[in-house]
């Protein structure tokens, strides 16, 4: 997203005819935590996919969002929430950590009784 200046990769994007809808996925071979919802929140409400030619298309719209979580033996299907909600608090835990990356430049040096920085 130029707008929002974050990048990432989605795992997938595809038409499952079984469900006759259309969803974002990512797949994950660890635990499941509750920020693949910000994840895929991010990717769903991207600017644009890039494709490795330099080619970008739009986004497009999907049904539902889910987690593939990769087991040795097994693949678990994960229905995720990923709305204008998530995609919010996404751009707020973006805020945060730029806040806690720079937020060190708003306090000044200490300044000595006679009023020069120490």
């Amino acid at each position: 997203s130029r707008t929002h200046q974050y990048a990432g990769t989605v795992d997938g994007i595809a038409y499952f005819p079984t469900l006759g809808k259309t969803g974002i996925v990512d797949y994950k071979s660890g635990g499941i935590y509750p920020e693949v919802a910000l994840q895929l929140a991010a990717y769903r409400y991207g600017d644009f996919i890039g494709l490795p030619d330099g080619t970008e298309l739009p986004v497009p719209e999907v049904d539902f969002a889910a987690a593939i979580h990769v087991r040795p033996r097994s693949l678990r299907f994960l229905p995720v929430q990923a709305g204008p909600d998530e995609f919010e608090t996404f751009l707020n835990a973006r805020r945060i950590a730029e806040f806690a990356a720079t937020g060190h430049t708003l306090v000044g040096a200490p300044i000595n009784p006679q009023g020069h920085a120490a």
